[in-house]
């Protein structure tokens, strides 16, 4: 009975020695734990440190993350479940996949509508001669086609960020179509100046930003490559649209020129169908900072002045003007608007000006 009492008592001593081999690895280093202390003692005290440690990282993540949302490790999406609906997050852009299509759209969006615009001078000489009005009037039709467009992109950005980007576009197209085909049946500048500036230029505009936002967010490192190949659609839409709306003028007059412009357009709904809607971490984070900024609103005796501060915030929120502080993107947007003052009128009179030299 002696033999097997000292038998057993080496048998557990070395399990307790093999237990205290396996699990000294998995020991942090700053552990607490005495060569005394019994292994229950050890488990102990190595349960209270990861349950600490898993609190830390909750308290880092609550501010960013929904209490409804699931990590499921740092390489997948965050997923969060609204309703029955499961939505995914991306921590990073995913620089391809499904963004070489946003690529192509924003390629057919460039000669849709930049492309496009640029091409309208062929129609210059046309409405001078039908209308009888003066140079500066009968241009100023296309400068302010060119000026809605890009005056109003803020707008457009602000209402594909209210609803999405897919939807901004493929109302853009529909209403751009409504403007030209209501143009084609103008009578006088005036018509046009509110038909074919005012209102396709505006919706032109919601057609083209919300492009360039989209691949913005589906690339990262491969951005600028990404943007160059959009690019690329506005000299390959120049090159093919400028003949192609003269023949169109020649067979059709601008009547039936601008019936046809209008279908063309109409395509953009295409290229906004292919704007699928992506979701970054970064979302998260905007949307946790705004509801920590509304639920701690500033205490006013007066509630008129605090919902109009309320009401300015929103709004400052959706515009999102704080790039305008950096000095250096000031001062490009100040250079590059100079450019474009003379760039636009080269578009508007080469025409009528290579017809009065005698080419084409």
């Amino acid at each position: 009975m002696i033999d097997k009492k000292n038998v057993l008592k080496r048998q557990s001593s070395a399990a307790a020695g093999d237990l205290d081999a396996v699990s000294a690895p998995r020991t942090p280093e700053h552990a607490a734990i005495t060569e005394g202390q019994p292994n229950v003692s050890k488990r102990r005290v190595l349960k209270r440190q990861s349950s600490t440690a898993a609190a830390d990282v909750d308290a880092i993540c609550a501010p960013c993350t929904p209490k409804h949302a699931v990590i499921i490790t740092d390489e997948q999406p965050l997923r969060i479940t609204k309703g029955k609906k499961q939505v995914e997050y991306l921590e990073h852009p995913p620089d391809g996949g499904w963004g070489w299509l946003v690529v192509l759209s924003s390629f057919l969006m460039h000669i849709v509508v930049i492309a496009s615009i640029k091409s309208f001078g062929v129609f210059y000489p046309v409405f001078r001669a039908e209308f009888n009005e003066g140079a500066g009037d009968t241009a100023f039709i296309q400068s302010t086609l060119v000026g809605m467009t890009l005056i109003c992109s803020p707008i457009a950005c602000a209402l594909s960020k209210l609803t999405s980007c897919r939807l901004m576009v493929m109302s853009g197209g529909v209403l751009a179509a409504v403007g030209l085909v209501i143009s084609s049946f103008a009578r006088s500048v005036t018509y046009l100046l509110f038909s074919l500036g005012i209102l396709t230029g505006f919706a032109m505009s919601l057609m083209y930003s919300p492009c360039l936002t989209m691949v913005g967010r589906y690339f990262d490192k491969k951005r600028a490559t990404a943007n160059g190949i959009g690019l690329s659609g506005n000299g390959v839409g120049m090159f093919a649209l400028s003949p192609l709306y003269q023949v169109l003028i020649d067979e059709y007059s601008y009547h039936g020129a601008l019936l046809v412009i209008a279908a063309i357009t109409l395509h953009g709904c295409v290229c906004g169908a292919l704007l699928r809607p992506i979701r970054l971490r970064e979302d998260l984070e905007q949307q946790a900072l705004m509801s920590k900024n509304h639920r701690n609103p500033q205490n006013n005796s007066r509630s008129a002045c605090s919902k109009c501060v309320s009401s300015t915030r929103k709004v400052l929120e959706i515009f999102d003007v704080s790039l305008l502080t950096d000095v250096a993107f000031a001062l490009f947007v100040i250079s590059h608007f100079g450019t474009m003052l003379g760039y636009s009128i080269v578009f508007v009179h080469m025409a009528k000006h290579a017809q009065n030299i005698g080419v084409g």
